[in-house]
């Protein structure tokens, strides 16, 4: 059954800032939570793109025997980009790991000591 709503206030955020907000915090929540995915994912692709731009100014070279700068350039930082991304993401999971095992077993020693 359809009804008619009227609001008597006008909303008190921005929307669009309010959306930002929004997305702001589920990238960081995502961050905290799944770093491996958040970063390493992104990384491999920058990687492999990065990689895939190399093969092209090889072949480039090796045909033509000039070298492309601007394409190596490009290859280069998303190739560092991309590494540093995913190490980021494997260190960041590790790290979040072992946090994760010293809060339970500090929970475990709470729950013998104070029942």
């Amino acid at each position: 059954m359809p009804i008619g709503v009227t609001y008597a206030e006008k909303s008190k955020r921005n929307p669009f800032a309010h959306g930002l907000q929004i997305l702001n915090s589920l990238l960081f929540l995502i961050g905290q939570h799944r770093p491996l995915l958040f970063f390493g994912v992104p990384g491999l692709v920058v990687l492999l793109g990065g990689l895939g731009l190399g093969y092209y100014v090889a072949l480039v070279y090796s045909q033509t025997n000039e070298l492309a700068v601007g394409y190596a350039m490009i290859t280069v930082m998303l190739t560092i980009l991309g590494a540093t991304a995913l190490f980021t993401g494997v260190m960041l999971h590790s790290v979040r790991g072992l946090l994760m095992k010293v809060y339970e077993a500090i929970n475990s020693i709470k729950q013998v000591f104070l029942p």
